[in-house]
């Protein structure tokens, strides 16, 4: 039976019109409110549709958000690297669901794993960063301080209250080799020079190409340059696509790669394998 989670009267709506035509479907707004304490702006919907893509029903994600926006938050890129995940922005017209809904059902999309190690990193991340914070308030309360142990010793932090205490606040995410030993799927596409002319612009014949592999397989964009610099420039540029340092992946492995360097070039100064090599 189709499952609507939108909490506005759009809900039902969108049930009406496709519980005949969608029955396995599931429609979440990505601005959906749980309870009267969460905000649009927290977009949890986002939260929502990464647990329910383990169901492997189809999940069509919709709201007024623009994928250049929701494209800036991890959980969207990987709600939307699953198989059975789509997005679609209101307002919509019927028959752009059903291509949607279609889509889905010929199961010919390439999970992308890498936007799932991503999420789980800055997970990760944040709930160190509250560890940190809480610290402060639970060193003179036992009670609360055995729960912020617990907390931390579910983070991976082994050892005693002092181990713990040293660990959680000298941890530093690793800068290089974060993927080592690992493999990912897609087509990775270098910047400078390759995704970018030697004058700024867009490469066309570069982005024609990633458009079309796009449909079926993830897509990443990656640089050896500043990200900080380089990511709203692309993004600036209409780049939609996640934009990850190449220096991550030392002793990785990844399925296609496209750039300016000769292999043996890029395998020397990287140490990542590619399984299929592109030079521009």
């Amino acid at each position: 039976m189709i499952e609507v989670i939108d909490d506005t009267v759009v809900g039902p709506v969108i049930k009406k019109i496709f519980q005949d035509d969608m029955p396995d479907a599931i429609f979440i707004l990505t601005a959906y409110k749980a309870n009267q304490t969460d905000k649009r702006a927290s977009l949890h919907g986002l939260d929502v549709a990464l647990e329910r893509a383990a169901t492997g029903r189809p999940i069509i994600l919709y709201g007024l958000e623009s994928e250049k926006h929701l494209v800036q938050d991890s959980r969207f890129v990987a709600a939307v690297g699953k198989k059975n995940v789509r997005y679609i922005k209101e307002p919509f017209c019927r028959e752009d669901v059903h291509v949607l809904y279609a889509s889905i059902k010929k199961e010919n999309k390439t999970e992308d794993t890498l936007a799932f190690e991503i999420l789980a990193i800055q997970k990760l991340e944040q709930a160190i960063s509250v560890l940190r914070h809480e610290l402060g308030h639970v060193q003179h309360d036992s009670k609360k301080m055995l729960v912020w142990l617990s907390k931390a010793r579910e983070l991976g932090f082994k050892g005693n209250k002092t181990t713990v205490i040293r660990a959680v606040n000298d941890w530093k995410r690793s800068t290089k080799g974060v993927f080592n030993g690992k493999y990912f799927p897609g087509v990775f596409i270098d910047v400078q020079g390759t995704l970018l002319n030697s004058d700024g612009t867009l490469n066309q014949a570069i982005l024609t190409k990633a458009r079309k592999w796009a449909v079926n397989r993830p897509i990443t964009i990656w640089t050896d340059g500043d990200l900080q610099d380089l990511t709203p420039c692309l993004r600036a540029l209409g780049i939609e696509w996640k934009i990850v340092s190449k220096f991550d992946f030392a002793g990785a492995e990844v399925e296609e790669v496209i750039d300016d360097f000769t292999a043996k070039e890029f395998l020397a100064t990287y140490n990542i394998v590619a399984r299929q090599y592109t030079q521009v």
